[in-house]
């Protein structure tokens, strides 16, 4: 097994700050200490006007004019540590959460997939930066030394038992962060780990119970300890919550991006695309605002769906200032990957109508651009139903129908006793008895035929039996 780690060490500002665009305010993350309310984290430019962790909050405020303060939200940092991990799947089939702090991905059957581990972990970098997190990352043969690793700040890539044992005896008993540890240690003049891992086992149990042994155990490889794997939910969800209240509609898309990426990482891990979403505007109070988007077909492309979003958001009026974003898929489907093609075919111009459609929707609301699907009724003006753009269906039956049908049955003239429109109209089929409908009073009863013009179009006559025998024109053939 190959294990990649990822250390996120400004998890609790960045749950925060990645809502909000280049370049951001001064910004500090808090948390109480006794009396005291201490700084834990600061963006770059808090940290420009001299803010520094560990500062005193007043302190800070002192120090920054239009300084933006946040009381650390541990649930929040939960919350984006499962919508990582959901996002991580795309790359291995295990992940598995590491101390409230970060990921650990077993990628020895991922290698051969993106070429080896240096793409892999570009990869994973890559995109972590773009959901606004910045990583530390490490690869080791377990881990226990993978995730000890990133979490000093030290990125190797150790793939020997050998090379990972090397390089960790060379490391100070710091690295455990362990106080109490290292304390016992120290005084016993043990500086690195390899002289810890000598001692005698027995001595160093003694002195520092069972659960350091257990623990230089996993790291060394000696014992196999692998996370808990983490089990994605069926369907995407994931909310990101706002430093600052929003009240205009442009100003949301850069948060809505954001969940929109990771979105998109979770849909490729499962090999689906989504054909329905919502995101919900949450403000101080009362119900949220609801927008939802309608797919002409599976797709997880972040940025076609931002686009759909822009359009929508476009004719919306803002109950009031927006305080966190709320995005879940509604609705999924398998995804089928296509390579580009040298000239167009017919998977890219289905791609385009079904682009169009999409936008439509966006623009004009759902309601506004339909389809036609079958219903269960011989009656011609009653065999239809509108239905959302881009489902199929598969027709019960294989009669011989026109495309377009009148608004109204037209009656046509006669000369010779046959049907005239625009000259003599050749029958070629019928009649086709179509008698329905008693049960709900819009009983018909009708012979249906298909003929063609003079022009050489097909057309779909009828006549009622009984006196006096009118034709009609009811539908055109595509």
């Amino acid at each position: 097994m190959l294990w990649l780690s990822l250390c996120l060490p400004h998890l609790p500002l960045e749950v925060i700050a990645r809502a909000l665009p280049d370049p951001e305010p001064p910004l500090v993350v808090h948390e109480t200490q006794g009396a005291r309310r201490l700084v834990i984290a600061r963006n770059r430019a808090a940290a420009a006007a001299g803010i520094v962790p560990g500062m005193r909050l007043s302190t800070a405020q002192s120090l920054a004019a239009g300084l933006r303060p946040h009381a650390r939200q541990p649930q929040a940092e939960t919350a984006a540590l499962d919508g990582l991990a959901q996002w991580a799947g795309q790359f291995t089939t295990w992940v598995g959460l590491a101390d409230g702090e970060g990921l650990l991905l077993e990628i020895a059957g991922s290698l051969r997939l993106f070429g080896g581990i240096a793409p892999i972990r570009q990869a994973v970098t890559d995109g972590l930066g773009r959901l606004g997190y910045r990583s530390r990352t490490a690869v080791a043969t377990n881990p226990e030394a993978a995730w000890l690793l990133a979490r000093n700040g030290l990125e190797p890539v150790l793939t020997e038992r050998d090379h990972l044992r090397e390089y960790l005896d060379a490391l100070p008993v710091q690295a455990l962060r362990d106080p109490g540890a290292e304390a016992v240690l120290t005084a016993l003049g043990i500086r690195r780990l390899g002289e810890c891992r000598r001692l005698p086992r027995a001595g160093l149990a003694r002195r520092l119970g069972p659960g350091l042994l257990a623990r230089l155990d996993r790291l060394y490889g000696l014992t196999q300890s692998p996370p808990r794997k983490f089990t994605a939910k069926a369907r995407y969800r994931g909310c990101l919550e706002l430093p600052g209240a929003i009240e205009q509609v442009d100003a949301l898309q850069f948060p809505l991006r954001r969940l929109l990426q990771e979105q998109e990482g979770f849909l490729r891990g499962r090999g689906e695309g989504v054909l329905r979403l919502e995101l919900a505007l949450q403000g101080e109070c009362g119900e949220p605002a609801r927008i939802r988007l309608g797919l002409a077909a599976p797709t997880r492309d972040a940025q076609r769906l931002l686009e759909l979003f822009r359009e929508r958001l476009a004719r919306e009026i803002l109950p009031g200032p927006v305080e966190a974003l709320e995005l879940e898929a509604l609705e999924s489907a398998p995804f089928q990957e296509c390579s580009q093609a040298l000239f167009e075919d017919e998977t890219a111009r289905a791609a385009d109508i079904g682009g169009l459609l999409e936008r439509l929707r966006a623009r004009l609301g759902e309601a506004a651009v339909q389809a036609v699907s079958e219903c269960a009724d011989h009656r011609p003006e009653r065999a239809w139903q509108p239905a959302l753009p881009g489902r199929t269906c598969q027709l019960a039956h294989a009669l011989h129908r026109p495309f377009w049908l009148l608004p109204h049955p037209r009656r046509l003239a006669q000369r010779a006793g046959g049907p005239w429109l625009d000259g003599p109209l050749q029958l070629l089929d019928g009649p086709e008895r179509i008698e329905s409908g008693w049960w709900d009073g819009a009983d018909m009863r009708r012979d249906y035929y298909i003929a063609l013009t003079a022009a050489h179009t097909r057309v779909w006559l009828f006549r009622e039996p009984g006196p006096p025998p009118d034709w009609y024109l009811h539908g055109v053939f595509a």
